[in-house]
């Protein structure tokens, strides 16, 4: 079923833009809908977030950027160079 939505004239500028061939604006709706978002966007949303709340989430980040074997604890063994 078919909706009628209202929409800003820059608005429309920008999904005119957006258009491929003879994509459809719900077309191109659909498609932007389904992008991954960075996670820049969601940055505003973390402000209010306590900030040793937030100091536990930067360890954790840290934590699983690390190398495999220094979060297990093991020495990597150096390869003999010939």
């Amino acid at each position: 079923m078919a909706k009628t939505i209202a929409i800003a004239n820059d608005v429309y500028q920008m999904l005119s833009k957006e258009k491929e061939g003879d994509e459809s604006f719900s077309d191109v709706i659909r498609r932007l809908s389904k992008r991954k978002r960075s996670l820049l966007e969601f940055a505003g949303a973390w402000a209010d977030i306590p900030k040793e709340e937030f100091r536990k989430m930067e360890e954790a980040w840290r934590w699983a950027n690390q190398p495999l074997d220094e979060a297990l604890g093991r020495r990597r063994k150096r390869n003999a160079v010939p």
